[in-house]
This record gives C-alpha cells, sequence and structure tokens, in this order.
C-alpha cells in the first residue's frame, strides 16, 4: 500500500519536524546561532514561537538527523538523565575522538549529524 502526500501535508510534516527539532535543540542547551547552523536556517526562525517558512530538502535531512538522534538516545537509554547528557559527555570513540557530540554538530556539517546517527544505530544494534 502506497500513501501519498500531497505538498500541504508535506509542509505541515516539515513544521512539526522543525519544532520538535527546535525544542529537541533547546533541551541539549544550545545557543540560537548553533541551532540555527544545525539546521541550516536563519537565527532569526530559531527566535519564532512558530516558525513557518519553506524547508528546503537539506533542511528536511538535518531535521529528520536530530529527530533520530533524539529517538535513538530514548531507545539507548533507560535513564532519561543519559539520554539528556549524552549530547554534551566527552566521548572519545570515534567518531568523536575526545569531543562531545555537540561540538561536532555545532559546526553545521550535516556529516557531523550522519555520523552521529550511525553511530547511535551502530550501538543499537549491539556495536561498540
Amino acid at each position: 500500500m502506497t500513501i501519498e502526500f500531497d505538498d500541504n501535508q508535506l509542509a505541515k510534516q516539515g513544521q512539526t519536524g522543525l519544532r520538535a527539532a527546535l525544542r529537541i535543540l533547546e533541551q541539549w542547551h544550545l545557543a540560537p546561532q548553533d541551532k540555527a547552523a544545525i539546521l541550516s536556517i536563519s537565527p532569526r526562525i530559531v527566535s519564532l514561537l512558530e516558525p513557518v517558512f519553506e524547508l528546503r530538502t537539506e533542511q528536511l535531512e538535518r531535521i529528520s538527523h536530530v529527530l533520530n538522534i533524539h529517538a535513538a538516545l530514548r531507545e539507548l537509554f533507560q535513564n532519561p538523565e543519559n539520554v539528556s547528557n549524552y549530547m554534551t559527555a566527552i566521548n572519545h570513540n570515534p567518531p568523536f575522538n575526545g569531543i562531545t557530540p555537540l561540538a561536532m554538530i555545532r559546526s553545521g556539517q550535516i556529516d557531523a549529524l550522519k555520523k552521529i546517527v550511525d553511530h547511535l544505530e551502530n550501538l543499537k544494534n549491539g556495536g561498540w
């Protein structure tokens, strides 16, 4: 069965994802300019209570990575403190090599988000 979405439904889903990603980034205690860099959006958009604008494919991908990181952390850790603190903890394992996951994604490089998602997926599947 194939579900088809019209452009309006996709736009609504994108906006919902953006709001969720911004809440997650807020929980990670990121500054507005860091949130903007990670999601590749204007810092002005970050400050809006209800950000509404057309999202590009790359922005949707970045939002998806933030949501997937959060979901993986919730799946990996039963303790809410571990979920909250993982992104700010220094990690000596690859791909972090002695920095925090947040330090890695503050660069705004989409590859950094992908590396964290891949790392967490590997952990979920029993890899260390």
